[in-house]
């Protein structure tokens, strides 16, 4: 009888090894989904988001370019009217797409602080175009719209910074 309970505590002392086991590799395991998952998170966040709110925010910089070109080389109240609306659009994009990057750039703040500053100076210059061609200033606002003008001069300004961004968003995806 004296064996039979030694081997019964025997059996049940390795029930509680196993059971112990079992639960020590199911820690580990959720420790290891919870470091893929924040990976993967991050991977997703960080290249995927970025690189497309940076994109956005470079195409609608050279479009509302390319439409404050018209609107200056025009001069006429219907173009005016028609493309400032849009321009305003493609600034309201830009703007929800800062928001985004907030949000999903993982670089430096100051990057996303500078391009913040480059857009918002973007925006006063091509309000102060606006006036002088309401002023009659026609010649001076085309030479500001100009590619070798203050206007055109900021949009590769905007483009620049997009680029630092860009490439941090670069390097890290390959990190990832």
């Amino acid at each position: 009888m004296g064996e039979k309970m030694k081997i019964s505590k025997q059996l049940n002392i390795v029930r509680i090894i196993i059971i112990i086991l079992i639960c020590i590799m199911g820690v580990f395991s959720f420790i290891a989904v919870e470091r893929v998952w924040h990976n993967a998170e991050t991977f997703h966040q960080h290249p995927f988001i970025t690189r497309g709110s940076l994109d956005k925010i470079e195409s609608d910089t050279l479009n509302a370019r390319l439409f404050m070109e018209e609107v200056v080389f025009k001069n006429d109240k219907s173009s005016i009217k028609s493309n400032t609306a849009t321009i305003d659009e493609y600034e309201a994009d830009i703007q929800k797409q800062i928001d985004i990057l907030k949000n999903s750039y993982l670089g430096p703040k100051k990057d996303l602080e500078n391009l913040k500053d480059t857009v918002s100076d973007y925006y006063n210059i091509r309000i102060e175009t606006l006036k002088l061609l309401e002023a009659g200033e026609q010649s001076v606002a085309i030479k500001r719209v100009r590619f070798d003008g203050i206007f055109g001069k900021q949009s590769d300004k905007t483009i620049a910074k997009i680029n630092i961004m860009d490439n941090f968003a670069n390097a890290k995806a390959q990190e990832l």
